[in-house]
């Protein structure tokens, strides 16, 4: 079984709705300034690096060294530098001179990242290698430049370093202690300061103004303390005048019900009938005295569904006046009037307490039975169908005078699954029944398949 959904008070939704706003915002905004410290951070360490490899080609290129043994000694001063790992020289044909490294790995490293990505094209370069290879050292930058060693200085060689990059784009908790916390103390503060707010200006008198919406309707709305909100206070004073308005109308109300005697309670009674008068003359055809189609459609949909529902028969019967028009045409439309009239003094003498006789429409109109089979509702059509036979014939001088045709269907006989439904089959099989010879009943026993008829004989 589905449960019910508690109700969400308005103020909880308004903490929900701050606290949501402040953790997107915060969000955003660190995402934001950690995204753009992490470019800056590195474009500065790269222009670091590249300052550095420049620098050290200088000391190279003033300390005029030619000899190997120099050059190795050189490289292993410079090695001293704080985040160097390896630095190596190659003369201008590609040919290594010196290579020395913190370990050995990382001399290997410069020298693979040296052949496998710089070309005589592009002389001084730089590589960003944190996410190619993995290092117990962290982020790695490779920078090359062109220097002059001695007796290779008519063809530039090349210096090359690697990095330690870590010390350059600075920790994660530096980070955080630096910027994080002050943000997060701010928002925290504000979030404080702002629930504080919420909960002096909107939640308290919010929860006040609730608590005075059900008190009793005596107790006295205290408007004073909505007076520094201004929504509030006029929610507030509204809800103070009604108060008064339904005290004083309840007292009213009080006065006149102790004072009220014999002639009101008849008076009463008397617009009672009135008002029901109206609404059966709403519901009733003025000309036949039967109901009416808004009858039929606001009331019998109902009636149809219980009785469905209860397993319980109801019987449909659709009457159809057959030369109406020349009798219209002929005697004018006060006998066609009067031939109305007397279609419905049949229906309702004819009919038990608890059926509907109902005009359809100008010459149709409609029986519907509850608890009635449609055998039984065909011996009653019948019934009607020869009484207006006797009377038409002495009522009118037309000839061929009129008669009545009719077509029954029921829940059980036909299973339909709305009265809209049953009306269909009892309107098909009469019309059936006009084609057939007219002055007869059928009844219809089609389901899901093609119409059929039955015949009621009637003595001539």
């Amino acid at each position: 079984m589905a449960t019910r959904n508690r109700p969400v008070s308005a103020k909880a939704s308004i903490r929900a709705s701050l606290v949501g706003v402040l953790l997107a915002v915060s969000a955003t905004a660190l995402t934001a300034h950690e995204f753009l410290r992490r470019e800056d951070a590195h474009h500065a360490a790269h222009n670091r690096t590249r300052l550095l490899a420049e620098t050290m080609a200088l000391q190279f290129d003033a300390s005029g060294v030619s000899e190997s043994s120099d050059i190795e000694h050189v490289c292993r001063t410079m090695l001293e530098s704080p985040s160097l790992l390896a630095i190596c020289i190659w003369d201008g044909d590609g040919r290594q001179l010196a290579c020395e490294g913190r370990r050995p790995e990382h001399a290997q490293m410069l020298d693979v990242v040296r052949t496998q990505r710089t070309s005589a094209a592009n002389n001084d370069a730089h590589f960003w290698i944190s996410h190619e290879d993995l290092s117990d050292d962290g982020p790695l930058d490779a920078q090359f430049v062109s220097i002059g060693v001695g007796t290779v200085s008519e063809k530039p060689a090349r210096l090359g370093v690697l990095l330690d990059m870590s010390p350059m784009l600075g920790g994660f908790w530096q980070h955080f202690i630096l910027y994080y916390m002050p943000v997060i103390g701010a928002g925290g503060l504000a979030l404080v300061i702002g629930a504080m707010r919420l909960h002096r200006d909107v939640v308290q008198p919010l929860g006040t103004l609730i608590a005075a919406a059900s008190a009793n309707e005596q107790d006295r709305t205290d408007t004073s303390a909505y007076e520094s909100h201004a929504e509030l206070g006029v929610l507030a004073k509204a809800m103070h005048s009604l108060k008064l308005d339904a005290l004083t109308w309840k007292r009213k109300a009080e006065i006149t019900e102790r004072r009220s005697d014999t002639r009101v309670a008849v008076e009463t009674r008397r617009i009672s009938r009135d008002l029901h008068r109206i609404q059966e003359a709403a519901w009733k055809d003025q000309l036949t005295d039967v109901y009416n189609r808004r009858f039929l459609e606001e009331k019998l949909p109902d009636v149809f569904e219980a009785q469905r529902s209860a397993s319980r028969d109801l019987s449909v019967v659709m009457f159809d006046l057959d030369n109406f028009k020349l009798l219209n045409d002929s005697e004018g439309h006060a006998a066609g009037d009067e031939v109305l009239r007397f279609v419905g003094e049949l229906l309702r003498q004819n009919t038990r307490t608890g059926d509907f006789a109902i005009r359809y429409g100008g010459d149709e109109f409609l029986l519907v039975m509850p608890g009635l089979p449609a055998a039984q509702a065909m011996v009653v059509a019948d019934r009607i169908l020869a009484h207006f036979a006797q009377r038409a014939k002495m009522m009118v001088k037309v000839r061929p005078a009129p008669s009545l045709t009719a077509g029954v269907a029921s829940i059980v006989n036909n299973q339909p699954g709305t009265l809209q439904e049953a009306m269909e089959m009892a309107d098909e099989v009469l019309l059936s029944a006009k084609q057939a010879g007219k002055a007869c009943v059928h009844l219809a026993t089609r389901r899901a398949g093609p119409i059929k008829q039955l015949r009621l004989a009637r003595p001539a």
